[in-house]
């Protein structure tokens, strides 16, 4: 009976843990490196333009350059059509579903693809 009880209690416990996910692109090498974005539901778009999310201070980057849009249970990347093509780990792509750890090449730019993971417990 008392294992009983404090499986419930174990139970009830687990019940106020709060789990933060997030996705986010980080500039890991190049101008801006440090520079970081969250992503959520809305495409972020990255490129030379002042206009993108993720500018791109580089001469390799097109003005529209790549997008990352929510999608296949995770987060897509798509090339906009840029001059200079897009990598995903070293090996170009037109489309490419982003995975942890991922790094997105443009020029002499890398974007790392981050997924992080927060877990509150509340004090009692």
């Amino acid at each position: 009976m008392s294992n009983e009880k404090t499986q419930i209690s174990m139970a009830k416990a687990m019940d106020t843990i709060v789990v933060k996910r997030r996705s986010l692109l980080r500039i890991v090498r190049g101008i801006g490196t440090g520079q970081v974005i969250t992503l959520d539901d809305r495409p972020v778009s990255a490129g030379r333009s002042d206009n993108a999310d993720l500018i791109l201070d580089d001469p390799a980057a097109s003005r529209k350059h790549f997008v990352v849009k929510a999608g296949q249970g995770g987060y897509v990347l798509h090339d906009m059509g840029s001059t200079n093509g897009t990598q995903v780990n070293r090996t170009p792509v037109l489309e490419c579903r982003l995975t942890n750890g991922d790094i997105v090449s443009v020029g002499e730019t890398d974007v790392a693809f981050c997924e992080e993971t927060d877990v509150e417990v509340p004090e009692k």
